[in-house]
């Protein structure tokens, strides 16, 4: 079949109302085939021994440019979903103590994580890395009302991984 010259039709056949349940039943399978794979890449623990935070990130348009001087990532773009992450970096910006601050992401190799042991190994991405003036990096995971009871092994995962 030459599409140029049947291009018409194939517009109107895709476009049919007859086919329309077909073609949400391709995407409905697509995605839950697409949803099985990034679950199965979100478990996967890659050892990557030099990790560095990306030169640049994609973001979409839910996001928008902030206002910020101490992000490591310049310009930094955020969602503004969770009201933790923002009240945190509002206060690093105060902190006299903060030289810089990455907001971590929380999927691929793109992004920092620690192996979380919990009955099978997984990665945890921190929310941020924080370097400090003195040098020193800290990384922090901001959860709202969570109990260092709940958090504890997350924790000691993190301390075990680093030392």
């Amino acid at each position: 079949m030459h599409y140029a010259d049947r291009w018409e039709e194939i517009v109107q056949i895709v476009l049919s109302d007859k086919n329309s349940q077909h073609f949400i039943n391709v995407l409905d399978h697509a995605k839950e085939d697409y949803l099985k794979e990034l679950v199965k890449r979100e478990s996967e623990l890659i050892d990557v021994e030099n990790w560095n935070i990306p030169d640049s990130l994609p973001f979409g348009s839910e996001h928008a440019k902030e206002n910020v001087k101490k992000s490591i990532m310049q310009p930094f773009f955020s969602d503004r979903r969770w009201k933790t992450e923002i009240a945190f970096i509002e206060y690093l910006e105060k902190s006299e103590s903060v030289d810089w601050w990455y907001k971590n992401g929380d999927r691929d190799a793109t992004y920092f994580a620690v192996p979380y042991d919990n009955g099978e190994k997984k990665p945890f991405y921190v929310d941020f890395i924080v370097r400090m003036k003195d040098g020193k990096i800290g990384l922090f995971d901001t959860k709202a009302g969570l109990t260092r009871q709940v958090a504890g092994p997350k924790i000691g995962d993190i301390v075990k991984s680093c030392v």
